[in-house]
């Protein structure tokens, strides 16, 4: 900004030619107010006039040497300069000022969530039926994501010769689901493959024993919930096929017992969801 400040006269060092009033009336008619706290004087030099600025502790800050002239013109081309060297030295002495838009605040990423949940389930195959409790867990909402399962089986009896066997089966499964939701329900299918160990043991004979084996299968199944907060109970059906026969002999005893290969399970649980 332009600071109106009367030019002092250096009438010892200055020749008349143009007056310091003919250059202020100069100034004024190009539009400035003046030259703030700076100095302006000019002194003959060969066959012109050395013009030059001064700031306000007499450090030179601009100057030029300007052939002679009328002294009217000579006034006009002083304060021509006068007026450049100044509106220079205000910008560059100007704080710069530069204009940025805001960026919007980055998004939170979303939850990746995930289910936690447990159930119990009868279940039924070509030998009879038993009942057994199950945990799973879901990584990730809807649409596709991992589950796992472990599933626990109470034991259950198989009659061979003059005793019983007795057997039940500790499974883990792991495999991909799909959700569909369609608040406040949602209906999920899954597969999965799943390992398991077989427990037996031998009640009513001479000696009983215990013996432990592997199962290895693959299942899957659906079910249906309602989202209560972040509480669902469900209802589903699941299938699981061994993929091997498993017969258990008796040492002594010519028959054997097959363990079903094919089984089916009404689940009824209730699961814990983080969205």
């Amino acid at each position: 900004m332009w600071l109106a400040l009367s030019l002092s006269l250096l009438a010892a060092s200055e020749p008349e030619c143009p007056t310091r009033e003919a250059v202020d009336d100069a100034l004024a008619r190009l539009g400035s107010p003046g030259l703030g706290a700076r100095h302006l004087s000019w002194l003959p030099e060969g066959q012109g006039v050395w013009l030059r600025l001064e700031d306000a502790q007499g450090a030179v800050v601009g100057g030029r040497w300007i052939p002679s002239a009328p002294c009217e013109e000579l006034a006009a081309a002083f304060a021509v300069m006068a007026a450049a060297w100044t509106l220079e030295l205000d910008r560059a002495q100007r704080p710069e000022v530069t204009l940025s838009r805001a960026l919007p605040p980055a998004a939170p990423p979303a939850p990746s969530g995930f289910e936690l949940g447990a159930a119990g389930f009868g279940l039924a195959d070509r030998q009879g039926s038993g009942f057994g409790v199950l945990a799973h867990g879901v990584s990730g909402g809807d649409g596709f994501a991992l589950r796992f399962e472990l599933s626990l089986e109470a034991p259950r009896t198989e009659t061979l010769g003059p005793g019983d066997i007795r057997w039940q089966r500790f499974g883990l499964g792991m495999g991909g689901r799909y959700r569909l939701r369609q608040d406040p329900f949602f209906e999920e299918a899954w597969l999965e493959v799943e390992g398991a160990a077989l427990a037996l043991r031998g009640e009513g004979y001479a000696t009983n024993a215990s013996a432990l084996g592997t199962d290895l299968g693959v299942g899957g199944g659906v079910r249906v919930a309602r989202v209560f907060g972040p509480v669902a109970p469900w209802v589903g059906f699941s299938g699981t096929g061994w993929l091997r026969s498993s017969q258990v002999q008796i040492s002594g005893i010519p028959d054997s017992a097959t363990l079903p290969r094919l089984q089916g399970a009404l689940l009824l649980g209730v699961s814990w969801i983080r969205p």
